[in-house]
């Protein structure tokens, strides 16, 4: 294809783009590396950029370039199903949550375009499932994937240890992963646990995987791992109950399936059926054990207890009940909330965005096909702490 060949852009489309990356037509025409005229004459429709220069917009504006052919811009709400639980659906998604979410898929948007240019493969994992197969299989294969029967749960000194190699893992087998407290880099903008504990946004090229760190690290692990099976059966979602859920027999739908494979992975049957026979005669004590061996929240616990027979459904509830009005009573005194890797900068802005995701935008500068200002912006660091971060991150930066 020639490099003059025109882009039959539209023209309102790119309108939409630029103002939603929050850019004036003097900005973005700088940041463009075009005149502002022309930048004018494409918005007008009285011009049209070439591929290049289209392309080289999209990543601009942090848009995927598709969406430049579109008759309409793309829903700007909440584009992943609203899967939350029916007490708290009318709650409706706060305007950080949205503000969050556009934060995400403008960065995943980016990755993926990268991963394509780089001639990456779709993965295979993604929707390879669905609600219809065994939970067990669908268990199997993430377990498979990120090679966890090497990996001992009790090994790790603490749960935040524990998810951070869960979450070491899943990189490395393609799946971007987030962790944040708060929007963006603003301390005082915090992500409300009440609002959401996680969400999944499924892309054979960028599957991306975001948890809530106001939430406990227990808590975390068991959302991270409900979210990946919504990518192992294709599906973007938004969940505000993790662990709390109460296993209904019969009930297939994609939030009771996540949970039930997330619980196999994390809890899988004869681990705990071996372990429960352990030390410990009252259910607290067991509880207490086996929570320090799986590193997953006792309610989940109580939930396995349940589904493989070893306490009954009146048990179960009222070790449920119990817990949730524990919880209601020592909010401020529960478990202490992650907090993004101790308040290191350099470790936080790595946990917010991911290793897998933070190495791709360094490469990218340091090969010379992403500004220093475009990098920062995608990290949500200064300029001038570009090259700290890269030394972080173990790559070489000029």
């Amino acid at each position: 294809m020639s490099q003059t060949a025109k882009a039959l852009v539209t023209p309102h489309i790119l309108v939409w783009a630029r103002e939603r990356s929050g850019l004036s037509e003097l900005q973005a025409a700088d940041k463009a590396k075009v005149d502002v005229d022309k930048l004018l004459l494409w918005e007008s429709g009285q011009d049209q950029p070439t591929f290049v220069q289209a392309k080289h917009l999209a990543k601009t504006y942090m848009v995927p370039f598709g969406y430049f052919y579109l008759e309409r811009p793309p829903q700007n709400e909440v584009t992943i199903p609203d899967r939350r639980t029916t007490e708290n659906a009318s709650l409706g998604l706060s305007p950080d949550f949205r503000n969050l979410l556009q934060h995400i898929t403008a960065r995943q948007a980016w990755f993926r375009d990268y991963i394509i240019d780089m001639g990456h493969e779709p993965l295979p994992f993604v929707g390879a499932f669905s609600v219809k197969d065994s939970t067990a299989d669908v268990a199997a294969s993430i377990s498979d994937w990120l090679n966890l029967s090497t990996l001992d749960p009790s090994s790790c000194r603490s749960p935040k240890a524990y998810l951070r190699t869960l979450t070491e893992r899943l990189e490395h087998a393609g799946v971007l992963v987030m962790h944040s407290g708060i929007l963006g880099k603003n301390t005082n903008r915090k992500l409300d646990v009440k609002d959401f504990r996680g969400f999944a946004l499924s892309d054979p090229y960028a599957p991306l995987v975001f948890t809530n760190d106001q939430d406990s690290d227990v808590a975390q692990v068991f959302t991270l791992l409900h979210e990946v099976a919504h990518i192992w059966i294709g599906d973007s979602s938004l969940t505000d109950k993790g662990d709390f859920y109460l296993p209904i027999p019969g009930h297939n739908d994609p939030e009771s399936f996540c949970n039930r494979v997330a619980i196999e992975v994390l809890v899988p049957a004869q681990a705990f059926l071996e372990q429960w026979d352990g030390p410990g005669r009252t259910l607290e004590a067991k509880l207490s054990r086996l929570r320090d061996h799986f590193k997953v929240s006792r309610i989940a616990l109580i939930r396995r207890a349940y589904e493989l027979g070893k306490v009954t459904y009146p048990e179960y509830q009222a070790f449920y009940k119990a817990e949730m009005a524990r919880f209601q009573k020592n909010k401020e005194n529960k478990e202490p909330q992650s907090t993004s890797a101790g308040g290191n900068y350099y470790a936080t802005a790595l946990s917010r965005h991911g290793k897998k995701f933070s190495r791709a935008v360094v490469y990218s500068v340091s090969s010379g096909s992403l500004l220093y200002r475009d990098a920062a912006r995608l990290l949500d660091i200064k300029v001038s702490h570009l090259p700290a971060f890269a030394e972080r991150l173990g790559v070489a930066f000029s």
